[in-house]
């Protein structure tokens, strides 16, 4: 898109199934991640998928960023983080 369209900033909302894929297609630059107040758990009876599905990330293959940012706006944490 950068070298075909001249675009430089894409934003890309999905879920962890989405988020696995562009990070496994290595197309992932930077990240803005919000955290909210609201938790919500999982429970046997009712599994939820977690943050990223579906990508083989383990402790012999983690993923790694660097933070460059935090931000608080009322009761929620909003990070920037960029990729290696």
């Amino acid at each position: 898109l950068r070298v075909r369209y001249g675009v430089h900033t894409l934003l890309c909302e999905g879920g962890p199934r989405l988020y696995a894929a562009v990070i496994e297609a290595g197309q992932l630059d930077e990240e803005f991640v919000t955290t909210s107040p609201l938790v919500i758990g999982t429970s046997s009876e009712s599994p939820r998928p977690g943050l990223v599905e579906g990508s083989p990330s383990t402790p012999d293959n983690p993923r790694t960023t660097q933070l460059v940012s935090l931000r608080i706006a009322g009761e929620h944490l909003f990070s920037r983080t960029r990729w290696s």
